[in-house]
């Protein structure tokens, strides 16, 4: 439909003025006064003619120079234009670099931050315990208590083992002394009414204990 009607458009302009317009209505009218003047047989017309056709050429010589005069502007502006160009495309480079160093620093800052945040809560824990002074004086008191308490330890033993071995020869002699009690009992007048078998009595007669009793107890 678009097509159609710009037809149209140029058609209604060629009926309207056949000359066209412009640089071609300035060719138009020149060729005409050129062939007017050719065809004219008077000198006066022809002056007028002449006069025309130079003032036309002017008009021609203007036209195509103003026409050089703004295609060399237009390349120069497309010169600009890509110089422009050119110019924001490396700009928009640099920018994106700079974007991308913006983040790796805030990348490293919030590291940085991170870090910050990690040892102050560290400082606040080592500042709550006690300081390194304090903890070797601690230390040292504790291996002095601990060295008192091995020769406590060690003294004990000692004194243990003395008395293990003393009960060790008081039971042995304890023993020994049964022994000899038994045989001496057994070996004793049969006829002495106080006297009870496997027993030992006071002088009043009283049994004070039976001999195993006796070795038993002491062995417990």
């Amino acid at each position: 439909m678009s097509i159609i009607d710009d037809e149209q458009i140029i058609k209604r302009r060629l009926q309207i003025d056949g000359e066209g317009v412009g640089d071609d209505r300035k060719i138009n009218l020149l060729l005409k006064t050129y062939t007017k003047w050719c065809t004219t047989p008077s000198s006066v017309d022809n002056n007028d003619a002449h006069d025309r056709i130079l003032t036309q050429l002017s008009q021609c010589e203007f036209s195509v120079l103003k026409s050089d005069i703004s295609e060399h502007m237009m390349d120069e502006e497309m010169k600009n234009y890509k110089k422009i160009s050119d110019n924001i495309a490396e700009r928009i480079e640099q920018i994106r670099d700079q974007i991308e160093q913006s983040k790796d620093l805030l990348e490293k800052a919030k590291e940085i931050r991170r870090n910050k945040l990690e040892y102050l809560s560290l400082a606040r824990l080592i500042n709550q315990e006690p300081e390194r002074v304090e903890v070797v004086a601690k230390y040292q008191e504790l291996q002095e208590e601990l060295l008192t308490q091995n020769e406590h330890f060690l003294k004990a033993s000692q004194v243990l083992e003395n008395r293990r071995k003393d009960f060790a020869a008081f039971m042995f002699l304890t023993k020994e002394l049964l022994r000899d009690c038994n045989f001496d009992v057994d070996n004793s007048t049969e006829t002495n009414d106080e006297e009870t078998e496997g027993g030992i009595f006071e002088d009043d007669g009283d049994i004070i204990a039976d001999a195993d009793d006796i070795e038993k107890m002491i062995i417990e």
